[in-house]
């Protein structure tokens, strides 16, 4: 099928999947001690507010990158507190930005429609639908290369551009 009209179909598969991932987004306790510890890192940010360095067990913690943990305590800033309503926020949008980042690279290589069936078989996969509930930064890893992959084929399919490859190395920092 090709026809219809792609910005309405592209809306509703955006539509979709923001109601596939948020509704269930924040209703249950962390799981997994990885997710009690972003938030307690995004916690510690709030409270202390050091955002270079977050702490853990009055410990600097360096063991993973800083932009998960930074966005969770960011989402909680005007809530005063880390929940695991506000943890949830940064893995739905990433999961979001990611079916976009997907619907866009369809786009690219081989047309609107490719890209919409794309970002539907993305949010309808069973881990990405799990991880987009899970306080965990593997989603937003996921979003960030999914980009810096777009950015790349447009650098490539524009000559090797500039602009779109700092945009990819920019999504690959």
């Amino acid at each position: 099928m090709s026809g219809g009209r792609p910005a309405a179909w592209i809306l509703g598969v955006v539509l979709l999947s923001a109601i596939v991932i948020a509704v269930p987004a924040g209703r249950r306790p962390f799981w997994s001690s990885d997710e009690a510890r972003y938030a307690l890192l995004g916690q510690d940010v709030l409270e202390r507010g050091q955002w270079l360095v977050a702490r853990l067990r009055d410990q600097p913690y360096l063991n993973k990158p800083q932009l998960f943990f930074w966005t969770v305590a960011l989402v909680s800033l005007p809530f005063g507190q880390v929940t695991e309503a506000t943890a949830a926020i940064p893995p739905v949008i990433a999961s979001l930005v990611g079916v976009l980042g997907v619907m866009a690279i369809g786009q690219l290589l081989w047309g609107w429609w490719t890209g919409v069936v794309a970002g539907l078989v993305l949010v309808t996969t069973p881990f990405h639908f799990e991880m987009s509930h899970q306080v965990l930064p593997d989603l937003m890893l996921n979003a960030w290369l999914v980009w810096a992959l777009y950015w790349l084929l447009r650098a490539q399919r524009s000559g090797w551009g500039v602009g779109p490859l700092l945009v990819f190395y920019g999504c690959l920092t």
